[in-house]
């Protein structure tokens, strides 16, 4: 099983198998502290009516920040980005709704 289905195991699944798998990234939301881990950022462009328009290799205004997306299912996914901005090895996302704090594990 992938990282993708990490949330849908339960831990006697993870003592088995050698513990859960280490994550590349951790997003936490600021507000409330809400904190997703995953190994795959996919920065995600719109068109106006809500389509999917490109995918973008950065942060783009915007976009969506999508994380651990594989064939149409994912553990996260931001609003679009108003603004972002790199500092402490840490990146500030701010959203439609919120804001975020992206970490390199």
């Amino acid at each position: 099983m992938g990282l993708l289905f990490n949330n849908y195991l339960d831990e006697g699944y993870y003592e088995e198998h050698g513990g859960k798998p280490k994550s590349k990234y951790k997003l936490v939301r600021t507000r409330d502290n809400l904190t997703k881990y995953g190994n795959k950022l996919t920065w995600v462009g719109w068109n106006e009516d809500g389509t999917f328009k490109e995918q973008y290799d950065e942060p783009t205004v915007g976009a969506s920040l999508v994380l651990d997306f594989v064939m149409g299912l994912y553990e996260w996914m931001t609003t679009s980005i108003v603004s972002f901005s790199e500092q402490d090895e840490c990146l500030t996302i701010t959203t439609k709704n919120s804001e975020y704090k992206l970490y390199q594990l």
